[in-house]
């Protein structure tokens, strides 16, 4: 039961954590005219994830997700 708790709380702590890392950047993009804060933002972004999830899976998955959001910026 505890293992599933964990899944359920790192599952939505990774969408919420993208979720912020992508409304930064519509911010810094709309307000700046900025494109080149993009990658750096979604990096710290998968960082974070990484830092504060457990296992590898969860890193992986915002990587991947992180990369198809940078590709779409631009």
């Amino acid at each position: 039961m505890a293992d599933k708790k964990h899944i359920i709380l790192d599952g939505l702590m990774t969408i919420s954590i993208l979720v912020t890392a992508f409304a930064a950047n519509l911010f810094l993009v709309r307000h700046f005219d900025t494109r080149t804060l993009t990658p750096m933002i979604f990096v710290l972004g998968v960082f974070i994830v990484s830092w504060l999830t457990q296992g590898y899976a969860w890193g992986i998955l915002a990587s991947f997700i992180s990369v198809l959001a940078v590709n779409w910026a631009f």
